[in-house]
């Protein structure tokens, strides 16, 4: 009875907009009047269904009677329903995640070592490779069983000199200048041709790393049947707003990465703490977005998964990668206008669908605070007060693992505004060409390959 109810209803709101719609014809064309029926002219069978007395001699009044029949009940269904569906998308993805992310591998089956290479492409890096130097120097992994290759990016500090001076001194590797190209795709392949390791993994500059960082992953990896393998990366502690922002920020995409790789169907890859069996890094690596001077991570997961390659995933506490956090708020910027960059690359597939729900939940939550400021009913903030509930267990989950929990003190204030930030990033990173070490990714394009 209240389905039937609630469609007459909907029927009546109808025949109101046919009224509106014949009517606001016929006082700008009286001419419409041959085109529509006559059950929709306006007489006075239109006054008497409306229930209210219409003075005829002024169209601009008789407009707005018929158009003070509407509640705006109609309009807030349209704008509520595709709304509210893709709320509860992003709460069943958020889900699967969770599920995944307990499904997580914690270590994997002890195997013979492998011999490993290790890829670390650098510019400018002077004050922050010498931490990186240091934990590599105390791995506790056989020394004989890796390499380390830095691939010298054009510097213009005295990063090089460091890193000649620490393999002078006894760490296995060499230092090799980037002869052509530029950027770290051109780095990664220059170092390709230098490696000797049945596994390669990429590792940036400026990460620190445990001392069984190796150890945890590479012991158990030789046979696994990995052609990809994705570890976990994280900032250091918040101190300020845009510290807890960044900790934050990445709870919520290392939830997602490991969480979606756990459940079997992975989306995200960070390249500051990746592993790749050197074979298939090899024969695919031309084929993972070559044209692009950024996105060596993605392209390559794109890629792996179009392939149908075995990519897993280890969440353990000795593989994780700490990343140097960015140091103002407009660095913060720059670097997610790189990231967000990618996105426009990528070829249709579940990982494009999810980015795109992510950024279209982002949107209608932004848009649903600004229209209760503007002076909408306060119902509308029940959209990003759900999707922030269903983000929590998450952030929750990832902060206790990744011992960041003091950054959750901050989760209301950043929760707000957050999804501003999420809507914008990708339209401006659209339209503005992101930078890399002060240089445009369109000028890497352009660079010698």
């Amino acid at each position: 009875m209240k389905l039937i109810n609630e469609t007459d209803a909907a029927f009546k709101y109808f025949l109101k907009l046919q009224v509106v719609v014949s009517i606001f014809l016929q006082v700008h064309d009286p001419k419409c009047q041959q085109v529509y029926p006559p059950a929709l002219h306006f007489d006075e069978s239109i006054t008497e269904y409306s229930g209210t007395r219409i003075n005829t001699e002024n169209d601009f009044f008789r407009l707005v009677q018929i158009l003070s029949f509407f509640d705006g009940k109609v309009m807030a269904i349209l704008l509520l329903a595709p709304a509210l569906s893709a709320v509860v998308l992003y709460a069943l993805l958020q889900g699967l995640f969770l599920r995944g992310w307990h499904r997580c591998p914690v270590v994997l089956s002890p195997r013979k070592p492998a011999f490993v290479s290790i890829l670390v492409p650098f510019r400018d890096e002077a004050m922050r490779i010498r931490p990186l130097i240091a934990c590599l120097r105390n791995q506790d992994y056989p020394a004989e069983l890796f390499e380390v290759i830095f691939i010298d990016d054009h510097s213009t500090d005295d990063g090089p000199s460091l890193v000649a001076e620490a393999i002078e001194t006894g760490l296995r590797g060499k230092l090799v200048p980037l002869a052509d190209g530029a950027g770290k795709k051109a780095a990664l392949r220059e170092g390709l041709s230098h490696i000797r390791g049945t596994y390669l993994a990429t590792v940036d500059a400026d990460v620190c790393l445990p001392a069984g960082w190796l150890r945890s992953w590479a012991t158990g990896l030789d046979g696994s049947g990995a052609d990809m393998l994705i570890l976990p990366v994280m900032c250091p502690p918040g101190r300020q707003a845009a510290g807890h922002f960044q900790v934050l920020e990445f709870l919520g995409l290392q939830f997602a990465t490991l969480g979606a790789a756990g459940a079997g169907f992975p989306l995200m890859c960070n390249g500051a703490n990746l592993v790749f069996r050197t074979d298939f890094f090899r024969s695919h690596r031309a084929a993972a977005g070559s044209q692009h001077a950024s996105g060596d991570d993605m392209f390559m997961l794109l890629e792996a998964i179009r392939s149908k390659a075995m990519v897993h995933v280890l969440r353990n506490r000795d593989a994780i990668a700490i990343v140097a956090a960015a140091s103002s708020w407009r660095e913060v910027f720059t670097q997610r206008l790189r990231w967000a960059s990618k996105t426009g690359h990528y070829t249709p597939g579940t990982v494009l669908t999810v980015a795109l729900l992510v950024w279209l939940t982002n949107t209608i939550c932004a848009g649903a605070m600004a229209a209760v400021v503007a002076g909408a009913p306060w119902p509308w903030l029940g959209i990003p007060v759900m999707k922030m509930l269903c983000e929590l267990p998450g952030l929750a989950a990832g902060a206790r693992w990744f011992q960041r929990t003091s950054s959750l003190v901050w989760w209301l204030p950043i929760s707000l505004l957050y999804p501003f930030y999420a809507a914008l990033v990708p339209v401006v990173a659209h339209f503005s060409p992101p930078h890399w070490k002060d240089r445009p990714l369109k000028t890497l394009h352009q660079l010698p390959a």
